[in-house]
Formats: structure tokens, C-alpha cells, sequence
């Protein structure tokens, strides 16, 4: 066999365990290159209608001004949800009708003031906030605070059930209240700690001051990929510039980009990291110079496969002002943040499947923020990204709704969730007045026990096919033709691929055609482990 490009072995690098299970998306261009009269279609999950799934607290509450950042474990019988809650601090007393007055400067410390807490639910949807009895807030130890330091800025956890006791839970942590122990808020930056704990909710700091990574960087994402530990975030000037960018902005004006740290262990990090992302900050417009203001915001959530990475993305929005590029302006109260959608190959280099399409758009927030009931005119909403969990046959995208104020301080917070069909992000389907379409998968290595399943929807009197081709993509394997296929005639997320006698397939490399005949295909899993029988 021909050695082929790093490119066409993307689904040979799963490196399959027994049990586990790798994905080939249709969306991703690298898993499925080729191609005949079919097309993407890019789907969004719905929101939750009894969202928000957990509203701030009352006043006196340890979350009762902010509720953000929320890593959710599932264990197969539970959800176990963290989050970042903040309280007025003194600084919320400037309410005016409709929305509020000038901030009270004391607002940023208690935004510097972030206490980590803990929810659970049976169902992902249905959240209680269980008394742990760690930390005395209020006079009382009777609240869901977990036993770390306030300070929190962003943070997001990583469940490593393989992982010895002490380092069962991991914690990366954007520390915010190092920044006043010497000199003015904005004059120091924040760093980034991490933390570990046996339980999730007694916590140990891993290194102090200055921290892994002293500089300003806004952590949102803690993943293990490919053996490497990865923390993903934004940042922007003057640790980065973007391509094309003319003016020397700091980082409260962008422009802001994901950036992505890796290292072998979360004990000792290096100074450089990699820009994974960023949304073209030039103007196309021929009649206008300046800077379209469209950024990446808090970098990406991250969810990695055996061979892929998913990410949800901010999508910030600032609107277009007549200030030149080398001084632009920030108009923090007209800011508005949807989420996107991202994948990786190598967990550092993200893109959009569809550029510029929104996942999950800001919307339904003005009607279920109580802050704001009502309220139909001002859309300068706020999402923060957060993790993308699969129970059942669903996916569940967490996420947190900031209330029409852009991007102030004196915003409040609560968290939500969208809802789709299992891993549904995106589908290829034939094109108009064709009678079939067919694709065909980048080089795939089977060993022992390796099984096949397609998540399809099957139109009535339609099917799907399959056949395993030679590396080159050219001749059918004999056992595996389009003529021994089984054909899929129902719908699923995991609809067994066979042929006639055969469910396991042979080991060695080889490539997948998948034939579409009025159905859509959302992804091919590729597993290792035994199956039942022989279809």
C-alpha cells in the first residue's frame, strides 16, 4: 500500500481500545472527502422550553448576580454540573427602571470574587442545588459551595475516572482575585491555576503564583486528546495580533482569537501556544477600511473523539462604528454573542464546517430572564459557551444567557440547554432530481473486532448502502460490494452496517462508500469490541 497524506489517514489515527468508539462526521471534509451529488446541511438543537434549567439565586445568595461556566460530568445514571456563582458584592445598587445605572466600581471585584458551586440532576433537566456543608458563606455552611478559594473568573473540569484518587477531578481556573493583591484591577492580569480534587468538591491548588500561564488569558476549556492535556480560550492583543490587523487594540477592545496551550502533563506547561481559531476581523466591504468587529469569544468548549474534536464556539458581535481601525471604539452596552460550531482534527486547529452559519442563536433569553420579562426590543444578549454531553439517543449543549446588557458588568446570568437528536450536527443528503448519492470515508484501520454503524435517516422506500473499497478508493473488496451490502432501511443514530454474512470487518486499511438513496447520513461510528452475532 502507498503511504497517503496525513490528510487522507485522519480516520486511521483513531487508535481504537476495546470499547471505545470513533465518529466520522459528514460535516468534516477530512473524515468523508469525497463526494458525488451530495450535499451539507448544517441542523441546530432546540432550546429547552422549560429553560433557564437553574436561575440565579435570591438576594443574599452565593449566585444571586451571575451563574456562568457550567463542565457537566455524566456518569451514565447522573448529571454532575459545576459552576462559577457570583453575588452583588455591594455593587448591585444602581437599578433603574428597565435596566440599570451606572455600575458601582466595586462591581469588579465582585465579578473578581467568582465562588465555585455544584448541581445535580437525574435527567439533565431537572437541576437541585444539594447542601455540601464545606464553606461558611452568610453566616452558614448550608449551601452547594465547593471548598476552593473564591477568585474564579472562568474555569471548566475534567473527569478522569482512570485517573489516580487525588487527580480524579481536574479544575483549570482563570484566578481573578490574585490580580487586587497589588495595584488596581485592570492593572494586573489574571492566571491560570489548576486544581485538583477526589470528589469534586474538595479541592486542592496544584501551583500558586504566577500560575501556569501569567498572562491575560481567559481559560474555557480543560481536554485530553491524543495523550496531551489541552486549555483552550481567548486571547487577543498584545499576545496576539490576527491576520490583517492594522490596529494595536488591547485586549478589552479584541481583536480576541482562540488559543490553545498542550502539554503532556498539567504539571508544567510552555510559553507558546497555538492561535486554533479566528473570525475574519477585516471588512470585506470595499467602501468601508475598518474593522467588522466579528471575533471569537472564550475561545471554544471542546469535546474530543478518539479522532476528532467538536467545539462550540463564541461568536461576538460589535457593531460596525465610523472610528478609524487604529482606534477603534467599544460600545460594551451594544455587544451581542451567538454560539458556533467547530471541529479539529489535531485538537488545536479548529474551522467551521459552514463558515459563518450559528449553532445556537440568541433569542429566547429576553423571554426567560426574569430580569428582563417582557423585554422585545434590546437583543444584546450574551451566550457562553459550555459543554456538549450525550445521554441516550440526545445531545445536550449546556450553555449560559447573559440579560440585554452587552457586555457590562452589571449583567446577570443564568444557564440554559439546547437539545438535538443524538450527535445530528450536520447531514449529507442527495441533491434535487438525483437518483442516489455516494461518499466515500478517508482511509480507515481496522483491527480486531472492528464493526461499523451509521447514524441515518431513511426516507420512506429509501435505504442506505455501504461497501469497502482498497485504499485508493478505486475496487470494491470482494465480501463487501454495494451488491453484498445489507441495506438500512430504517432510521437511527446507530444503524448496524453489514453485508451478506459479514458485520466484523477485515483488519488492515481501506476505505468506506456509502451509498444514499432518499437518506441522509449524519456520521459513521467505528467501533472495536465483539458484536452479538453475524448480521
Amino acid at each position: 500500500m502507498k503511504a497517503l497524506s496525513s490528510q487522507e489517514q485522519v480516520a486511521d489515527r483513531a487508535r481504537l481500545g476495546a470499547g471505545d468508539r470513533a465518529v466520522l462526521f459528514a460535516f468534516d471534509d477530512h473524515a468523508m472527502p469525497w463526494r458525488y451529488r451530495v450535499r451539507l446541511q448544517m441542523h441546530r438543537p432546540e432550546k429547552h422550553a422549560g429553560n433557564p434549567i437553574l436561575a440565579r439565586g435570591p438576594a443574599g445568595a452565593v449566585d444571586s448576580r451571575r451563574m456562568q461556566c457550567c463542565p457537566v460530568v455524566h456518569d451514565g445514571e447522573r448529571f454532575r454540573m459545576w459552576y462559577i456563582g457570583r453575588d452583588d458584592g455591594g455593587a448591585g445598587r444602581g437599578r433603574a427602571e428597565g435596566g440599570y445605572a451606572d455600575v458601582d466600581p466595586q462591581v469588579v471585584h465582585s465579578y473578581d470574587t467568582g465562588r465555585i458551586c455544584y448541581a445535580e440532576s437525574d435527567d439533565g433537566l431537572t437541576w437541585t442545588r444539594p447542601e455540601l456543608g464545606l464553606v461558611e458563606y452568610g453566616g452558614t455552611r448550608r449551601n452547594n459551595i465547593v471548598d476552593l478559594p473564591p477568585g474564579s473568573g472562568n474555569m471548566d473540569i475534567l473527569y478522569q475516572p482512570d485517573a489516580p484518587a487525588e487527580r480524579r477531578y481536574l479544575m483549570v481556573n482563570e484566578y481573578m482575585a490574585w490580580r487586587h493583591r497589588a495595584g488596581p484591577a485592570l492593572e494586573r492580569p489574571s492566571i491560570t491555576l489548576f486544581a485538583a480534587s477526589p470528589d469534586g468538591f474538595r479541592w486542592t491548588m496544584l501551583r500558586d503564583e504566577p500560575g501556569v500561564i501569567g498572562q491575560h488569558f481567559e481559560c474555557s476549556c480543560l481536554y485530553r486528546y491524543r495523550g496531551n492535556y489541552h486549555v483552550a480560550g481567548h486571547i487577543g492583543p498584545p499576545m496576539a495580533y490576527a491576520p490583517l490587523q492594522r490596529h494595536p487594540a488591547i485586549w478589552m477592545v479584541g481583536a480576541k482569537m482562540l488559543a490553545v496551550w498542550r502539554s503532556p502533563t498539567v504539571d508544567s506547561w510552555p510559553l507558546e501556544m497555538c492561535v486554533g481559531f479566528f473570525k475574519p476581523m477585516q471588512s470585506s466591504s470595499p467602501h468601508r477600511t475598518g474593522w467588522d468587529r466579528e471575533e471569537n469569544h472564550l475561545g471554544a468548549y471542546v469535546t474530543p473523539y478518539p479522532n476528532v474534536c467538536l467545539a462550540v464556539t463564541g461568536q461576538w458581535h460589535h457593531p460596525i462604528t465610523d472610528a478609524p481601525p487604529e482606534h477603534p471604539d467599544y460600545l460594551a452596552g451594544q455587544v451581542s454573542v451567538d454560539l458556533g460550531f467547530a471541529y479539529s482534527e489535531d485538537g488545536v486547529h479548529f474551522q467551521e464546517p459552514a463558515p459563518g452559519s450559528t449553532f445556537v442563536p440568541r433569542d429566547q433569553e429576553m423571554g426567560w430572564d426574569r430580569d428582563f420579562r417582557g423585554n422585545n426590543t434590546d437583543d444584546h444578549l450574551i451566550m457562553i459557551q459550555g459543554p456538549m454531553v450525550n445521554a441516550g439517543d440526545e445531545t445536550f449543549i449546556y450553555y449560559t444567557a447573559f440579560t440585554p446588557t452587552g457586555d457590562r458588568m452589571e449583567g446577570r446570568s443564568n444557564l440554559g440547554v439546547a437539545r438535538m437528536p443524538r450527535e445530528r450536527f450536520g447531514s449529507l443528503v442527495t441533491v434535487a432530481d438525483a437518483a442516489f448519492g455516494q461518499v466515500v470515508t478517508a482511509v480507515i484501520g481496522a483491527g480486531p473486532e472492528t464493526w461499523l454503524a451509521a447514524n441515518t435517516a431513511v426516507e420512506p422506500g429509501g435505504h442506505l448502502q455501504a461497501a469497502l473499497l482498497d485504499a485508493d478508493g478505486l475496487g470494491e473488496l470482494a465480501g463487501y460490494t454495494l451488491a453484498d451490502s445489507v441495506p438500512i432501511r430504517a432510521s437511527g443514530f446507530a444503524q448496524p452496517i453489514a453485508w451478506k454474512g459479514r458485520r466484523r470487518l477485515p483488519e488492515g486499511g481501506f476505505r468506506l462508500r456509502l451509498r444514499l438513496t432518499a437518506a441522509r447520513l449524519f456520521a459513521v461510528e467505528l467501533h472495536r469490541g465483539t458484536v452479538d452475532t453475524d448480521s
